[in-house]
């Protein structure tokens, strides 16, 4: 996605420092790899939220379906992704508040502002982090429900 954005990662902090310091790093890679890593905290989160209340259902309902089992898992991930999605919006938008607010005070158009590199960027880990969370839910759903089920 971040070829479509036309994101380089040079406008992170420090990359540029680190360019003259470093020459040939791969500041893209760094770029991509900091999305993952920011993303990981709450996909851990959301993952053990499912197995945690899979395990406690498995405890006081043992003789429970696999399919069964899987679709509270599926319920619960649903229930939990949309405040997790707030919750990286919130977070990675207090990182940049400074910025919103002076393309406020400059009366930046909105489109303009979006199309900036610094918001783009912002915008792309927090789709990245959401796409992280939509896709990890099934999966703990699935393998909780596999793990529990099995005799």
């Amino acid at each position: 996605m971040s070829r479509y954005f036309h994101l380089s990662g040079i406008n992170r902090p420090f990359a540029k420092s680190l360019i003259f310091i470093q020459p040939g790093l791969d500041v893209f890679g760094l770029f991509i790899s900091g999305i993952f890593i920011s993303a990981s905290g709450a996909v851990m989160d959301l993952s053990l939220d499912i197995a945690a209340s899979m395990h406690e259902i498995h405890r006081h309902h043992p003789s429970i379906s696999m399919r069964q089992l899987f679709k509270s898992g599926l319920k619960v991930g649903h229930a939990v992704i949309g405040t997790m999605t707030t919750t990286l919006l919130l977070a990675y938008s207090g990182g940049f508040i400074m910025m919103l607010m002076y393309f406020s005070v400059q009366e930046i158009p909105l489109l303009l502002m979006l199309n900036s590199t610094n918001v783009a960027s912002e915008i792309l880990i927090t789709l990245v982090g959401s796409f992280g969370l939509v896709t990890v839910a099934p999966f703990s759903a699935l393998i909780g429900a596999f793990l529990y089920s099995r005799k």
